[in-house]
């Protein structure tokens, strides 16, 4: 899962087929739809926390029906209700921490104001991982025990932190009650280039243009560089196919 300051992007394997996840439909032709908006309108705020932070813990598949609404129709709704949508959420645990920021909105449904502090924002990220969680792990369908999750290169730790608590949080909610939560594996284990490059590298050196190269070195050398919004992240390193050993023992 890429978890963007702008976009999700979440990429599944099922059955031997990879997939993108789409979370709502586009509004049009142009929009990519694997490009999910990191965008969530709150309808009703005290419903929201009250659903997501009950005394005894969030139960999961908690009621959001007219609660809020993410991504493409989340969006579609800033124009007409600016104060009431939350974007880039991705960027709010810094904004809380480093610059002691706790924006201030307005929930649709009551028009009732609240600030985004920390418990708060806390919410609203689990609240996205959740319906995230319930695009994923549709209803039919094997349910998804591991999750993977990238993070920028630079990225305050404290945030970094919250983000990964609270989206596996969310996640979790989305996961049917007779699976405990120690199977689930949600983790923050790779920055947004080393993810490509570890998602690239195997095929690449597999392609009948580099096998004579790997063969002569027993290696692919890489650079990525992620252009981002805002900032510029580069991995750089060796790649070499696992030994049969290693294959086997993985």
């Amino acid at each position: 899962i890429d978890f963007g300051t702008t976009a999700t992007v979440a990429a599944f394997t099922h059955q031997g087929y990879r997939s993108l996840m789409r979370l709502g439909s586009p509004p049009d032709a142009r929009t990519n739809p694997a490009e999910n908006p990191t965008v969530l309108l709150i309808e009703d705020h005290e419903r929201l926390w009250a659903e997501l932070s009950s005394r005894d813990g969030p139960r999961r598949f908690p009621d959001l029906l007219r609660v809020v609404q993410a991504s493409h129709a989340a969006r579609e709704k800033l124009s007409e209700f600016p104060n009431a949508v939350v974007t880039e959420i991705k960027s709010l645990p810094e904004r809380v921490f480093a610059l002691d920021q706790a924006p201030q909105l307005r929930d649709r449904e009551k028009k009732a104001d609240f600030l985004l502090d920390e418990p708060r924002v806390r919410m609203v990220v689990r609240a996205y991982a959740y319906l995230l969680g319930r695009a994923i792990n549709r209803p039919g369908q094997e349910v998804f025990l591991r999750y993977w999750l990238t993070y920028p290169a630079e990225f305050d730790e404290r945030a970094r932190a919250l983000l990964i608590e609270e989206l596996r949080a969310g996640i979790l909610l989305s996961i049917p009650e007779g699976i405990p939560a120690e199977e689930v594996t949600v983790q923050m284990q790779a920055t947004e280039p080393e993810a490509y490059a570890a998602e690239v590298c195997p095929e690449l050196a597999a392609h009948p243009a580099f096998e004579a190269l790997v063969a002569k070195y027993g290696e692919l050398r890489f650079a990525v560089f992620d252009f981002g919004g805002g900032t510029l992240d580069i991995a750089c390193g060796r790649y070499r196919p696992a030994t049969p050993e290693e294959e086997s023992s993985s």
